[in-house]
């Protein structure tokens, strides 16, 4: 991919007179880019020297946002210059997402235990959970419960994670967000299987409905970045529902689109593809936290 160049008339390491076409010096091998830029600029250059992004990536996220499913029939019809691949997007948003999660959840564990985590979520008016934990402490100190070397280490483990420090807590949430991650992404072509299946018919190759996966992937990221906006800033749950809503009618409007569909078997057809991938994502999410949990506790 090309980039846009800064280009000077001389070489400013060896001061050779360019020509126009010239994008590298043949005395020096210097490029022919001046680095004094404006910082939007330098952004850019950034981006798309880690992602390959340009000025695409403006295109293709309108296009993503006010046309549901364009940019998915553009690219299966060939019309694939001005977007950026869809698989560029979905790297580049998953990273942002990834990292964004992480930064948020650990601003919001720093410095708490999980006692506290339980009790800030209690009336303080209602002090009966509260209770119920001291004297479980109490009882687990005491030497009516230490009868067996077996009870003494389900005490041990259950006293730890009672004492379980923000920090810790921050390090069980990178090893699930990183797994979660990496389930995601093998996820992915699952999605895309669904959509073949329910849109048979249709007699697309599977690398389409792969492609109207990645893209719709990357909608759901965006809305997952919102999500977590507002979670920072403790918005409403209505909020939340709103998202959920705006996915959903995304989800279908995208379908009809790129499928030429009915609306009546578009809505049909994205609501099994929406609960059979849920179920799929649930499982996947409590086995994750299962497995991580078990090895970061020990207690598999």
């Amino acid at each position: 991919m090309s980039r846009r160049r800064n280009k000077k008339t001389h070489c400013l390491n060896c001061q050779y007179s360019f020509k126009e076409s010239e994008n590298y010096c043949p005395n020096c091998s210097q490029e022919n880019h001046d680095l004094k830029i404006p910082f939007s600029h330098f952004v850019e250059e950034f981006l798309e020297g880690i992602f390959h992004f340009d000025s695409k990536i403006w295109l293709s996220l309108k296009t993503l946002f006010i046309y549901p499913g364009k940019i998915t029939k553009d690219f299966l019809e060939g019309k694939r210059v001005s977007f950026v691949p869809p698989i560029r997007l979905y790297v580049f948003f998953s990273f942002i997402f990834f990292l964004t999660l992480n930064i948020v959840f650990s601003h919001q564990d720093e410095e708490k235990t999980v006692t506290q985590i339980l009790t800030d979520k209690i009336d303080s008016t209602d002090n009966s959970i509260i209770l119920e934990i001291d004297s479980l402490e109490q009882a687990l100190k005491s030497d009516t419960a230490k009868k067996t070397i077996k009870e003494k280490e389900s005490q041990k483990k259950l006293l730890d994670i009672m004492n379980l420090k923000g920090k810790d807590l921050n390090q069980l949430n990178q090893k699930i967000y990183k797994f979660l991650s990496f389930a995601l992404f093998f996820l992915l072509p699952v999605f895309a299987l669904i959509m073949k299946l329910i849109y048979y018919s249709s007699h697309k190759f599977y690398y389409e409905h792969l492609i109207a996966a990645i893209h719709y992937h990357v909608i759901l990221f965006i809305l997952s970045l919102l999500a977590l906006g507002f979670y920072a800033f403790h918005l409403p749950s209505i909020s939340y529902f709103i998202l959920v809503l705006g996915a959903m009618v995304y989800f279908v409007n995208s379908l009809h689109t790129v499928y030429e569909q009915s609306w009546a078997k578009t809505i049909v057809k994205a609501f099994i593809i929406f609960w059979v991938y849920g179920i799929l994502l649930f499982i996947v999410i409590l086995f994750i936290a299962v497995i991580v949990g078990s090895k970061f506790f020990g207690l598999e």
